[in-house]
């Protein structure tokens, strides 16, 4: 038995959600086509003009109702599932950058955010030399410093 998992095709998933949107807009539009023939016949069998509603225009309403049903739910399943996978991202771009013990920023994260600051040129950059050097970290300079001397 291989027990790699198969990655996910998300054009067949979109393909299969287009398909599940189609059909409740179609049953959305029989839903009013034959709610207003069955309602009507309902009224007028209560007020004792009509003979009852047509049971195949019935069961198809009953059955509208259960596809629109159906369409909610799977709307309803696709938000959750958009907003728990944005919240695991979250949760592991958070990981992934900070320290575990002191919530601090990690060194990979720490100099990614310090490169895209001297790039924009905002931030603790100073402009020296011909370079940005980075006033946060001034222990740096002290060891290139000494370096020259």
């Amino acid at each position: 038995m291989n027990s790699t998992m198969k990655p996910r095709n998300r054009s067949e998933d979109a393909r299969r959600d287009m398909i599940a949107g189609g059909i409740v807009v179609a049953a959305i539009v029989m839903f009013v086509g034959t709610g207003g023939n069955v309602m009507q016949a309902v009224v007028q069998t209560l007020i004792g003009i009509g003979g009852g509603p047509d049971k195949v225009l019935s069961a198809a309403l009953i059955l509208n109702v259960a596809l629109i049903l159906f369409g909610w739910r799977r709307y309803e399943d696709l938000n959750r599932e958009i907003r728990e996978r944005t919240e695991a991202e979250q949760r592991a771009r958070y990981l992934a950058d900070t320290d575990p013990l002191t919530g601090f920023l990690n060194r990979r994260a720490r100099d990614a955010r310090r490169h895209r600051r001297a790039r924009r040129g905002t931030g603790f950059v100073a402009r020296g030399f011909g370079r940005p050097r980075c006033a946060a970290y001034p222990h740096r300079r002290l060891a290139r410093h000494r370096a020259r001397q």
